[in-house]
């Protein structure tokens, strides 16, 4: 009689083994450059933003977003066509949507090792400091872009290295602290709380 598996959570398929985990990587990583190449299509780019945040745990998905031509380039267009919408505050849901779909991505790359320091370099925080200094407080979805901002600046200071002390001067000398106090005056009680979680 064969014998049987010592638990019956073991797959069947073998997706524990190396060879699969390998093969799930690149099947991953394959779904990821298919949406970045959507987001050069400007009718499609809302729904790739939307894709590609779904996969933002994958451990590729950040360099391969700022390494790819004209992708960083494009989500900072995605964020500065809101800029207009600001004030008076027109953005609607839908929209407000989209550019925290873009935020979140550089909120990826914040996050990751081999790309924080990148965008520094870039400069790219200073693009999300018009939507921290929003002071609508009736409108939700203005609270999400605040908070999806907020969340830039937490991966940025969240992991200590030696790159550290070089982000928050970066943090400082762009005066990044009014911006958070803002957040904390106008915003709900979970941007304060993020907020508070930063420092």
């Amino acid at each position: 009689m064969e014998k049987l598996p010592e638990t019956l959570y073991v797959d069947p398929t073998g997706a524990s083994s190396p060879t699969a985990q390998k093969d799930s990587a690149s099947v991953e990583r394959a779904k990821v450059e298919y949406y970045i190449r959507l987001l050069h299509q400007p009718l499609l780019r809302e729904e790739a933003l939307a894709l590609l945040n779904k996969e933002r745990k994958s451990d590729d998905m950040a360099v391969l977003v700022w390494n790819s031509k004209n992708v960083p380039f494009i989500l900072l267009q995605e964020i500065m066509a809101a800029y207009k919408l600001l004030s008076p505050p027109v953005l609607d849901m839908k929209e407000a949507t989209r550019v925290c779909n873009a935020v979140a991505l550089f909120q990826a790359m914040a996050s990751h090792p081999d790309t924080r320091m990148e965008i520094v370099k870039a400069r790219v925080p200073v693009y999300i400091y018009p939507f921290m200094n929003t002071t609508e407080n009736r409108l939700k979805h203005f609270d999400y872009l605040r908070l999806t901002s907020l969340g830039v600046i937490g991966a940025l200071v969240k992991v200590e290295d030696k790159n550290s002390p070089q982000i928050i001067h970066f943090l400082l000398d762009t005066e990044v602290i009014p911006l958070c106090l803002r957040c904390i005056e106008v915003g709900s009680e979970l941007a304060k709380t993020v907020h508070f979680s930063l420092n």
